[in-house]
């Protein structure tokens, strides 16, 4: 059964750590056990810092309020904690309470802005036993500047986890739901040994995913689109993810809820690449692997997505795509395995579906006129010591049909024997 906790309960527990008010949202009296006891033990745990030099001369030098001054107006001077952004002591309980105790982000605004240490190395551990290492419960725009955050595999399950609370999803201050991490990486300190760990986890729609590092994780990114925790994990934005030696998966997007998002520029290196089972599935651009093991990009159950320009370093594994997916473009498009729709060099294919007797419903112009064609098609088992002949589909104007042109004999049409399907 989960327990509510108070609302006088956490205010004063912030209040009497940190010296400031803290900015609740009204309805915070709905918070989940799981949010509030986070915060309760990170405000118990972290050392406030009123002005910025409090810090000196402790395990823990710095306070994040050298950072972020512009909040002053809302959370007042007290507002920061003590931090050790050289990693040698561990500055979770500091940033959890600095996150539990920001302020409501404006109306229809992106999130409430906060900043890591410029480049720190910050060691998070987990505050409250429930194996999470830093908590979103609301909408932020956490810039990294550069830092990175350390986690012990063994202490916890989930580094970051946005999230929404089922009590509040109807209110966007209450939840992660267009949040913003930006600009840092994510490892575990543990970099030799395999985990089951899980580096951000996505629980909530619309989270903005940017310039970020994730390695060395089992799954190292993961969004959950059915779960009791949140209402979906559509409309994701994910930009320049470097992903990589992702013991299971580079990136696992999973139910029914997780789609319609857009992900470019991913680069997965030196372990698993991504599984998408997402029912319209999404927009990757871009995406690129190398030394991928044991998969690169799949696409499964009736995932619809649309692949971009997908590079492949030569020896990963082929891609698998579905019926309902698009592929265009891209060195990856000449090994892809499977059904679905391709356009691209030397390798194209369209699949139409029509509705049933309506066998007029479709109809294709394609551009063959002269020594150029739009498609090519090749078998493996038409090759002559290595070489594999190219066939292009073409139109002689003068004899109004079609047909296929061997590319070793350019204007001297090559007969085929044609076998009818069984």
């Amino acid at each position: 059964m989960i327990k509510i906790l108070a609302f006088s309960t956490l205010f004063a527990a912030l209040a009497s750590c940190t010296g400031a008010t803290p900015q609740f949202d009204s309805t915070a009296s709905n918070i989940s056990s799981s949010v509030g006891s986070m915060c309760t033990a990170a405000a118990a745990a972290a050392t406030p810092c009123v002005t910025d030099a409090d810090c000196s001369g402790t395990p823990l030098p710095h306070c994040t309020r050298s950072w972020n001054h512009d909040l002053e107006w809302a959370v007042g001077s007290g507002f920061g904690h003590c931090v050790d952004p050289t990693g040698v002591v561990s500055s979770g309980s500091a940033i959890q309470a600095d996150l539990c105790a920001l302020p409501d982000p404006v109306i229809r605004g992106r999130g409430v802005p906060y900043k890591l240490p410029p480049g720190g190395a910050l060691l998070l551990s987990d505050l409250d036993a429930d194996g999470v290492g830093l908590l979103i419960a609301r909408r932020v725009i956490l810039d990294g500047s550069g830092a990175v955050l350390y986690f012990d595999p063994d202490e916890i399950d989930v580094a970051v986890k946005l999230r929404v609370h089922p009590d509040t999803n109807d209110d966007p201050n209450t939840h992660a739901a267009e949040s913003t991490l930006r600009d840092l990486s994510i490892v575990p300190t543990d970099r030799t040994s395999s985990n089951d760990a899980v580096g951000i986890l996505v629980q909530a729609a619309r989270v903005g995913l940017e310039n970020i590092r994730v390695q060395h994780f089992g799954d190292c990114i993961r969004a959950e689109g059915i779960a009791p925790e949140q209402t979906n994990s559509n409309f994701q934005f994910w930009s320049r993810l470097y992903v990589g030696n992702c013991w299971s998966n580079g990136i696992i997007m999973t139910g029914s809820d997780v789609q319609e998002g857009l992900i470019e520029q991913v680069h997965f290196s030196g372990g698993a690449g991504a599984i998408e089972d997402a029912e319209a599935g999404n927009v990757w651009v871009a995406p690129s692997t190398e030394l991928a093991s044991p998969h690169s990009l799949v696409l499964q159950g009736g995932s619809g997505s649309t692949v971009v320009g997908m590079a492949l370093e030569t020896g990963d594994p082929a891609p698998v795509g579905t019926l309902s997916s698009t592929w265009l473009g891209g060195g990856a498009i000449r090994l892809l395995d499977g059904v679905e729709s391709r356009v691209g060099p030397a390798r194209s294919r369209l699949t139409f579906r029509t509705s049933l007797g309506n066998v007029d419903a479709a109809s294709v112009n394609i551009p063959g006129q002269g020594r150029w064609s739009a498609f090519q098609f090749r078998h493996d088992e038409d090759c002559d010591a290595g070489t594999c002949s190219e066939w292009r589909l073409r139109y002689d104007t003068s004899g109004s049909h079609w047909f296929l042109d061997d590319t070793s004999t350019v204007g001297e049409p090559r007969p085929l024997d044609w076998i009818s399907p069984p």
